[in-house]
């Protein structure tokens, strides 16, 4: 009667477990343990059962700890290894899309110092990973927006955490040409800036071709 009671505490999950471990006990299998969740009311309890046939033969001592900190633990450690096993996941498909993109990509920190470009950033400045690490974007610049124009784009980064619009950069060799980039300001979990990325394409032929059009 008391261990029909005590199931009745016993979420319905954990209920089959807890009868075959006693059930084992009391057959004298030696000491059986198994983990329940019990519910009492709106508290729920993570507990460990141990139990072993009594000394008659008729009973059954059982001792119950409470493991709900070790749950707690063992749960959060869990959630914490999906969430870095997601972050991996994300991570690579983030580097596929790096090497990948036809786009030219380049990465700074939070200082504006260049820590990383693609392949197609070289394609398109002409500037090789070598050139361009450590070095702040505007040794890019053509010289063909004012100062108000850089002052007015970082306003606008630094309120909304982005920019988009169209900017004449210069290749390597001296070209100057127009190019459609995007600028985003990337925060950490803790909301402080860690980086900025920008990510630009060569308009260039798509304006050439516009102004044979217009004659």
């Amino acid at each position: 009667m008391v261990n029909t009671q005590f199931l009745n505490y016993v979420n319905a999950q954990y209920r089959a477990s807890f009868k075959s471990c006693l059930v084992k006990a009391f057959a004298g299998s030696g000491i059986q343990s198994c983990e329940i969740l019990a519910e009492v009311g709106t508290k729920k309890s993570w507990l460990n059962i141990e139990a072993n046939l009594g000394i008659t033969g008729t009973d059954c001592l059982v001792a119950v700890t409470d493991i709900s900190e070790r749950k707690k633990i063992e749960h959060d450690q869990k959630l914490a290894n999906e969430q870095k096993e997601k972050r991996v996941d994300e991570l690579a498909l983030a580097a596929k899309v790096f090497t990948h993109a036809r786009e030219g990509i380049l990465i700074t920190d939070a200082n504006c110092i260049i820590i990383e470009v693609n392949d197609a950033f070289t394609e398109i400045t002409g500037y090789s990973r070598e050139d361009s690490l450590g070095q702040k974007p505007n040794f890019l610049q053509s010289g063909r927006q004012s100062a108000e124009f850089y002052i007015a784009m970082w306003k606008t980064i630094s309120t909304t955490g982005e920019w988009y619009g169209e900017i004449w950069n210069k290749r390597k060799n001296g070209e100057v040409y127009p190019e459609i980039l995007t600028i985003c300001a990337v925060h950490n979990d803790a909301g402080e800036l860690q980086n900025y990325l920008a990510m630009f394409g060569d308009i260039s032929v798509m304006r050439s071709k516009i102004k044979k059009l217009e004659h």
